[in-house]
């Protein structure tokens, strides 16, 4: 059934194939996402993959500017995240729910 999928990718205890179904299955829908609001709209929508795709785009007209901007948009962002992830692992148990992939199948 569809929801027992669903709950062995997203469940706290999940094998190392989940966790590349779950990250495909993301993947695809951020894809999807992008490709249909730029049609819609012409610009991309989605929030990282939307950063990448249209940095890709700027590189390709010859838009530096807007690359760089771009990349500012997506990393300051992931550092951010990056260092409360490693705040937060510092101060909680070896399995909390918000834990990182790559961390979590030390758990």
């Amino acid at each position: 059934m569809p929801i027992d999928y669903a709950r062995r990718l997203t469940g706290s205890q999940r094998t190392p194939a989940a966790d590349r179904h779950l990250g495909y299955t993301l993947a695809f829908v951020a894809g999807a996402i992008n490709a249909g609001g730029f049609l819609a709209v012409r610009q991309y929508t989605s929030h990282m993959t939307g950063i990448v795709s249209a940095m890709a785009d700027n590189l390709a007209v010859g838009t530096y500017e807007l690359v760089l901007a771009g990349a500012g948009a997506l990393l300051v962002p992931c550092a951010r995240r990056s260092s409360s992830i490693s705040a937060a692992d510092e101060h909680r148990s070896a399995c909390w729910p918000g834990r990182s992939f790559w961390k979590r199948r030390s758990c």
